[in-house]
């Protein structure tokens, strides 16, 4: 039997339109830094799949290198609304 996933979502940003909601869930690679061993992502979706809770059948994922300041990733993440906005999720691995 599979294990549970051991994760966490927390809301991050919402608007009319999309969600966006920070997920960690550990990393299958252990490296002994805390830090490390945990992946962050953020999950860009429709307001309104969200609010329905639909299924998500497909996501496209992001592995971005883009930085983390926040000038550089305003592109990123009006592209990922733009997206999702059409109904398709994304997830961003950071």
């Amino acid at each position: 039997m599979p294990q549970a996933l051991d994760y966490n979502i927390r809301p991050v940003y919402s608007d009319n339109r999309i969600n966006r909601s920070s997920i960690t869930f550990p990393s299958v690679y252990n490296t002994g830094i805390k830090e490390n061993d945990r992946v962050y992502s953020e999950l860009f979706i429709k307001k309104s799949q969200s609010d329905r809770m639909e299924k998500i059948d497909n996501i496209l994922i992001f592995i971005h290198g883009f930085g983390t300041k926040k000038k550089k990733l305003s592109n990123y993440y009006y592209f990922a609304s733009s997206i999702a906005d059409r109904g398709i999720p994304c997830i961003s691995l950071n």
